[in-house]
């Protein structure tokens, strides 16, 4: 499993113990130093990864005051601009998204200015802001749903058709806009950057991850999952994507693995099946 990871000048440690992290803190503030890069005591942060105690199928037994999964405080934390909980990010995005939308208002309701024109302009304003990061996210149909109807209720208001004054049905709505659905660009996206890690060198950290999550599930690694149904995470998301674009390959162990690697490296292939649109 990789420790350490950078993007631009941010840099992550992660370790099973929090001593070593607390160790390691100084020593990574007088490493920077000599690199003339300085550590911002202010910005540092913590964050603890757990799982909290298993939700009760029955509400009525659910005792206050105790922490149940899928409310851990950490899905809320935010790094590198997005929430680590992909349904709560989403939520986070889609309101992003109207505040983005609300502040062009002028542009959307111009007449002399071409649909065309209104649709490339909410695109790079809006909805870039709205897809930021969607690559990684491994979120339930119910949340790219809430994705769509937000998307849906942007291209209706700047049409001029919107419920009750007139009615259009959700096809002929992206037909008339020359667009898709973002969920359809969120698979295609999550697409390309599997692609591209699987492609990296072998001691990329994004690849070590996935070889870690592969190989943690099989027998003997000493890993224990939790009880009851599992969370939807990204190597699942990764497999069904593999399924419904038909590549006979379930990711079950490290030879599927490398074989899916080798498969990859076709990169006209793998861009071929970029775009299929599918139900979730």
């Amino acid at each position: 499993m990789p420790l350490e990871t950078e993007y631009a000048d941010d840099t992550s440690f992660s370790n099973s113990r929090k001593e070593p992290l607390d160790d390691l803190y100084p020593v990574c503030k007088a490493v920077f130093s000599e690199w003339n890069l300085s550590v911002n005591d202010s910005k540092t942060e913590s964050l603890h990864f757990y799982q909290a105690t298993p939700r009760p199928q029955n509400r009525k037994k659910m005792v206050p005051g105790i922490e149940y999964q899928g409310d851990e405080a950490w899905r809320k934390h935010k790094v590198l601009g997005s929430i680590l909980c992909s349904n709560e990010d989403i939520k986070k995005k889609c309101i992003l998204g109207n505040v983005a939308y609300a502040n062009f208002k002028n542009v959307w309701s111009r007449n002399d200015i071409s649909l065309d024109r209104r649709l490339k302009i909410y695109d790079a304003q809006v909805v870039s802001i709205m897809l930021y990061n969607c690559n990684s996210w491994a979120a339930p149909s119910h949340a790219l749903d809430h994705l769509d109807a937000t998307h849906r209720n942007h291209l209706r208001d700047m049409i001029g058709i919107k419920w009750p004054r007139g009615h259009i049905s959700n096809d002929k709505l992206y037909e008339r806009c020359s667009t898709r659905s973002l969920s359809e660009r969120v698979y295609a996206a999550r697409w390309k950057m599997l692609g591209h890690v699987l492609r990296y060198d072998e001691d990329t950290p994004a690849l070590l991850a996935l070889k870690f999550c592969i190989f943690t599930e099989g027998r003997g690694s000493g890993f224990k999952g939790r009880r009851g149904a599992p969370r939807m995470n990204l190597l699942n998301v990764f497999r069904n994507d593999l399924l419904r674009r038909k590549i006979v390959n379930t990711l079950k162990n490290l030879d599927d693995f490398e074989n899916l690697r080798a498969t990859a490296m076709n990169k006209v292939f793998w861009k071929s099946l970029s775009n299929i649109k599918y139900d979730i």
